[in-house]
């Protein structure tokens, strides 16, 4: 199972044998809940989403199938947010589940720096060469850092991955709960993904697609799509005192964007805010 169809495409070309499901969800934005599967949670999904409630439940009830037939099942994820916060959605399915002890190992790839599944051939052979066995204390642990990430308390991400059995899966786990609680609002009311968004729309008119090139290179270790950087620009030009203004096809801080980014003045303050789901 590989995260994502761009990753997907990789793993196929390395003629491994079996089935290859791809996992369609970006848990790490919108709504969620303490289990990520059951009919409230897909119904919520696939609205926020725009997808079809079937296809989410599809999926889960496919992995489940296979890691109840005891073949091995190996799970291809980045080190970034976005693949992270699915891994421990995953975890947290399957322990639900009473699949615990089934053979399931892990793919990862190398490196500190490491993010996203983003390699070539021979990277993916080799990844997959070195891939880890999950111990049913490791992907309890896993769970349990779902549960924290949907919390209704988010100061407990301050010491989530702290004394876990995640084994060596936990500096990637640790990182990116640590990018993810970053994503909050610092004193002068920007997430880490907003206060990237600003930097690059800071110096002139610019198109998406520069933007997105630039948030990329700068905030890999969030993962992001398009979607969700595009998504994150709508919503800085939309606040009531707009962060963000748009021309045409044109992006460009406003005022109030440049004086957040600076430290002059708090973004949400005033409340110039808007609804977000944080985990």
């Amino acid at each position: 199972m590989v995260s994502g169809d761009g990753a997907a495409r990789t793993v196929d070309a390395l003629g491994l044998g079996g089935e290859l499901l791809v996992w369609r969800e970006a848990l790490a934005d919108g709504p969620v809940s303490i289990q990520p599967h059951g009919q409230d949670f897909y119904t919520a999904r696939a609205a926020f989403l725009g997808t079809d409630i079937a296809a989410l439940a599809d999926q889960r009830a496919k992995l489940l199938s296979a890691i109840e037939s005891g073949d091995e099942i190996v799970l291809w994820f980045g080190c970034d947010v976005f693949c992270q916060v699915i891994l421990a959605a995953l975890a947290r399915g399957v322990v639900d589940a009473g699949l615990g002890a089934k053979r399931m190992t892990l793919v990862l790839p190398d490196g500190d720096s490491a993010t996203c599944l983003d390699g070539d051939v021979d990277d993916f052979r080799g990844w997959h060469e070195k891939r880890v066995n999950i111990a049913p204390a490791e992907l309890a642990a896993l769970a349990g850092l779902w549960d924290v990430y949907v919390a209704k308390d988010p100061t407990t991400l301050n010491s989530a991955t702290k004394g876990t059995a995640l084994g060596f899966a936990h500096a990637a786990m640790q990182r990116a709960l640590a990018c993810h609680a970053k994503r909050f609002p610092d004193r002068f009311g920007l997430g880490i993904d907003e206060r990237a968004i600003l930097e690059a729309t800071s110096s002139a008119d610019v198109s998406f697609g520069d933007v997105f090139r630039v948030f990329c290179r700068d905030r890999a270790e969030l993962g992001w799509g398009d979607v969700q950087a595009s998504s994150l620009v709508d919503r800085l030009a939309s606040l009531p005192d707009p962060a963000i203004k748009k021309s045409g096809e044109l992006l460009s801080s406003t005022e109030r964007g440049r004086q957040a980014l600076e430290g002059s003045r708090d973004l949400r303050a005033d409340g110039n805010d808007l609804e977000r789901t944080l985990g």
